[in-house]
């Protein structure tokens, strides 16, 4: 049968900072095995806990915006989370032990304990923002907005150890950190048109100091995280998995999943 030749189609491709950006600039080897090839992690216990966390405290933030503070106790807490429990580990088949589980729960009731006396300043939670840029589709999930009319603040919740600003190991993390949340303020910002007053980390297990980490918003840095985020897309596009372009430690290598798959074993 006669056909017509098609004409080529470029389709964008959608990326988020943390599910392929940062996957990537931690190892190329893992974004092709787990992004591009779509093959599963064998370790889910880490990131199930802090899933289970978000997940109760997005409950939370829910609830309040649809104005049912009053709902919002320990006995409707501790059903949001053995229902999300219950559902992470259908999804997932994995499970986190009952120290694991108190210890997410404590997070979350910390958190609720710190700020159920004012509800008022919370905008949206866990926002689904997208933006189309030239090359690309920027995709991203913010924690939190709070704020108020004129200006907001993007939260981002992290369920483990606090860093430490004055520890030089800890500095190349939160450069990371910053770039994300630079990241979901360029979203905020330009899809709905409002100011950013602050970026902050929250982090839930820091039970008695100050819990967060917070990053003045400045509009140069913001364009040159966008710019980094445009050159790892490039790689990724061109399917660029050298693995000689990262510095390999113990603490990134020694629980990879692909470390006997690859060649430059630690």
């Amino acid at each position: 049968m006669p056909s017509e030749e098609l004409s080529p189609v470029h389709l964008k491709g959608e990326y988020s900072f943390t599910s392929d950006i940062l996957l990537y600039e931690n190892c190329p080897l893992q974004y092709k095995f787990f992004r591009a090839l779509e093959f599963t992690p064998v370790r889910h216990g880490s990131a199930m806990f802090g899933t289970l966390v978000h997940q109760t405290i997005e409950d939370v933030h829910k609830a309040v915006l649809r104005g049912e503070e009053q709902k919002v106790n320990e006995a409707r807490i501790d059903s949001w989370f053995n229902l999300n429990y219950q559902s992470l580990c259908k999804s997932s088949r994995a499970y986190l032990n009952e120290p694991q589980k108190k210890d997410a729960f404590k997070q979350v009731m910390a958190y609720v304990e710190r700020h159920e006396a004012d509800w008022s300043v919370i905008k949206e939670a866990e926002v689904d923002v997208s933006l189309v840029k030239d090359e690309y589709i920027l995709r991203g999930k913010v924690d939190l907005v709070r704020g108020n009319d004129d200006s907001v603040e993007i939260v981002d919740f992290k369920t483990g150890k606090k860093l430490d600003v004055n520890n030089p190991e800890d500095r190349t993390a939160l450069e990371k950190y910053r770039r994300q949340l630079e990241i979901y303020a360029h979203l905020i910002k330009t899809r709905y048109d409002i100011e950013i007053s602050a970026l902050h980390l929250y982090y839930t297990s820091e039970m008695e100091g100050i819990p967060t980490i917070t990053f003045e918003y400045r509009e140069p840095s913001v364009e040159k995280s966008i710019a980094a985020f445009g050159r790892v897309v490039d790689l990724i596009e061109q399917k660029n998995y050298d693995m000689n372009r990262i510095k390999k430690t113990k603490k990134l290598c020694e629980n990879c999943d692909m470390q006997f798959y690859c060649n430059q074993r630690i």
